[in-house]
């Protein structure tokens, strides 16, 4: 392996973004979409970290904490929540990402809790 002080730009790249990709943790996006914009928003923030922006990530003070995220699944939550499902999934098929399932949560029945 060189020395990263050694490396043209292009070896550069390539080495930090294998050191970035070593650090991403998995991330299930869990919304009410369609209730406001918070939840596209997070797909969409998410969404700018993928386009692998390399050059403007190094010149960016500090780093993009969105960096260390990739995106697994999205879950709808909140009634109605296979039409919040299909709303997500909607949304990640227009930035690109049709691959992440997009599911809904349903409401399961428990026992009956003890004091």
């Amino acid at each position: 392996m060189k020395n990263p002080e050694t490396m043209d730009m292009n070896e550069l790249f390539a080495w930090f973004g294998e050191r970035v990709k070593a650090l991403r943790q998995r991330l299930v996006v869990i919304g009410d979409f369609g209730e406001d914009l918070d939840d596209e928003d997070t797909l969409l923030l998410h969404d700018g970290e993928r386009r692998k922006r390399e050059l403007a990530f190094l010149n960016t003070h500090g780093s993009r904490r969105q960096d260390l995220f990739e995106l697994k699944a999205v879950v709808a939550n909140l009634a109605p929540p296979r039409e919040r499902a299909r709303l997500a999934k909607g949304t990640l098929k227009q930035i690109g990402q049709p691959q992440v399932p997009a599911a809904s949560a349903r409401t399961v029945a428990t026992s009956s809790v003890r004091s």
